[in-house]
């Protein structure tokens, strides 16, 4: 197949789709969603169970074990490990590593609602995946002088998290405050053994009180409609209204809440402590969605926060503790600039020894069309913008000049003479293009077989290795299409037409590279003649390899400064908070 003479035939049509892809590639880079590390798919599931202060016995057999049972039957579902503690429970799902996750989810969540009216009433549940995207990428806090704790967590909950949540990207917006506020009902045990009631009788009221329930449906004007019964609470007065006892048709005999106790608006009881710049605070996490960009999320996140601030009271505060969009954007910056240092020392390194301009250029045309169309393949991939899928750009920028400067030296030698014996250039170019085809993709197929299989590892660290491997290759394969196609059509257009002033940069270029060939030649003698000896050092090196990789360290991450830390330290079993706040 005469490679050369089909790109030279449909030139315009190859240089229109590569143009094409050019566009379509600097779009993806705009448009590919950032992030320090691929987008990973644990196959865990976890279950948040809170049961206020019930008991470890009560919590284990009303509600660990309740949940444990129902869930067992999923699809996919290799193990459950749970911890129960005072008025909490955690189950941890793992699920087979080829689970479809998202499935599972559903599954969970259908299983848990039906076990779900067996609970105790006051059970509140979370149930998420576990995913890169349930830790915060923004971390505020708001603090005020002179402000409740309770009114910085009800601004943080009711005004905050829902601006923040309408904004596309955004995972979830989680309030986190120390001091909750809530209607405290006080009962006089006194009253309520004088009227013969229990604590039980008093619960029943309230919560009986304070419903929304259907009694039915009513048609009308050819619709049907839910009717609907409520008895919401919505003040203190209400609460001291509710009747606990008696008979309404003997108002003497009725006993509301306001006999036997009283209500007040208070806290909840402190399970935590949260503080920012040494005052109460409120603190609001900000978790990306799967996929989602986290460069784009924090440039939206802060313009809303700034049309917030607008609406603070004068003495209250709102201020980022946390940017994890600051750390990707900057170690994606470092990659990238890495990346460019490479291509600048490969151009250079490519000109010091060809010493020929056009050559260089269109060899070094090479590195930018091939990383901007691999981009493009990239997203259609469904890969990010990484550490990994950039790092295999990176490794990449060596093989991809590879096989240009192949095709471009051998061009290049084939129209020196051409010149000389005074035949056609295109029939050089084709010539010298067919004549390494067979030897160029060879190894270039070798480098996708070597590197591509890593992206079919199992588990999580097939998923990391995925976007590396993933890159890599198709970086190479687009290289193998741009050194036969666009690489000779340059070739014939620019490279043809300057061969008498190369050839003197190659008389002044000779005596190096004379010399550097005559050492080489030398060391090949030497090393022919001393095979022992070679065979022996080999040897020895490779021993010394094997003895060095038994000392490496052993890691899934390497170790990454974030710029910042964290102090965690444990206090006695049974501390009070105010002990914990003092050390």
């Amino acid at each position: 197949m005469k490679v050369a003479q089909t790109s030279f035939s449909y030139r315009k049509a190859i240089l229109l789709v590569i143009v094409i892809l050019l566009f379509a590639g600097v779009y993806a880079a705009f448009e590919l969603p950032s992030g320090i590390y691929p987008e990973v798919n644990f196959p865990r599931i976890i279950i948040v169970a809170e049961a206020g202060d019930l008991p470890i016995a009560n919590m284990t057999l009303g509600v660990t074990r309740p949940i444990e049972e129902s869930v067992s039957g999923v699809l996919g579902l290799y193990r459950i490990r749970s911890r129960t503690i005072r008025g909490e429970s955690e189950l941890s799902l793992t699920f087979l590593p080829h689970a479809d996750m998202q499935v599972g989810l559903q599954q969970v969540e259908a299983k848990v609602s039906e076990v779900r009216p067996f609970l105790p009433t006051e059970t509140q549940l979370q149930i998420e995946r576990v995913t890169p995207a349930i830790f915060p990428v923004l971390i505020y806090i708001l603090t005020g002088k002179n402000t409740a704790p309770q009114d910085l967590r009800d601004f943080a909950q009711y005004t905050v998290r829902p601006t923040l949540s309408r904004i596309p990207g955004v995972g979830q917006v989680n309030v986190l405050g120390d001091t909750v506020r809530e209607i405290e009902v006080i009962v006089d045990s006194q009253k309520l053994l004088a009227h013969h009631l229990t604590m039980e009788e008093v619960e029943n009221a309230i919560r009986r009180a304070n419903l929304i329930e259907a009694i039915g449906r009513m048609n009308k004007d050819y619709k049907q409609y839910l009717v609907l019964v409520t008895t919401e609470i919505k003040s203190i007065d209400t609460i001291n209204n509710i009747p606990v006892a008696g008979n309404t048709d003997q108002p003497g005999s009725m006993v509301f809440i306001r006999d036997i106790a009283q209500v007040t608006e208070g806290t909840q009881d402190k399970l935590m402590l949260i503080s920012g710049n040494g005052e109460s605070a409120a603190q609001i996490n900000v978790t990306r969605q799967i996929g989602g960009n986290i460069l784009a999320l924090e440039k939206d996140v802060k313009e809303e926060i700034e049309g917030l601030k607008k609406m603070l009271p004068p003495n209250v505060s709102l201020t980022n503790v946390y940017d994890l969009a600051e750390f990707v954007h900057e170690s994606i910056s470092s990659v990238r600039d890495a990346i460019l240092i490479g291509c600048f020392l490969s151009v250079a390194i490519l000109f010091f020894f060809l010493r020929q301009l056009r050559a260089t250029l269109i060899a070094a045309s090479s590195i930018p069309i091939t990383l901007i169309i691999t981009l493009f393949f990239t997203q259609q991939l469904n890969q990010t913008l990484n550490l990994m899928s950039l790092g295999g750009m990176a490794v990449a920028i060596g093989l991809v000049i590879d096989d240009a400067i192949v095709v471009v030296e051998n061009i290049h030698r084939h129209l020196l003479q051409s010149r000389q014996d005074g035949e056609n250039a295109e029939e050089a170019v084709s010539f010298a293009t067919n004549e390494i085809l067979g030897a160029v993709a060879g190894s270039t197929f070798t480098t996708v077989v070597v590197f591509l299989p890593l992206g079919l590892v199992e588990g999580v660290v097939g998923q990391f290795f995925a976007a590396f491997s993933i890159t890599l290759s198709v970086a190479v394969l687009v290289s193998l299409v741009i050194a036969f196609t666009i690489i000779p059509i340059l070739a014939r257009r620019y490279l043809s037409k300057r061969l008498n002033d190369s050839q003197k940069e190659n008389h002044l270029h000779s005596g190096f590279m004379d010399g550097l060939s005559a050492r080489y030649e030398r060391t090949v003698r030497w090393a022919l003649g001393h095979t022992w000896y070679v065979i022996m050092a080999t040897l020895l090196l490779v021993v010394l390899g094997i003895f060095i990789y038994g000392q490496l360290g052993s890691g899934f991450l390497p170790a990454m400064d974030e710029g910042s830390f964290i102090l965690d330290y444990w206090m006695p079993s049974g501390s009070s908070l105010a002990e914990s706040d003092r050390v």
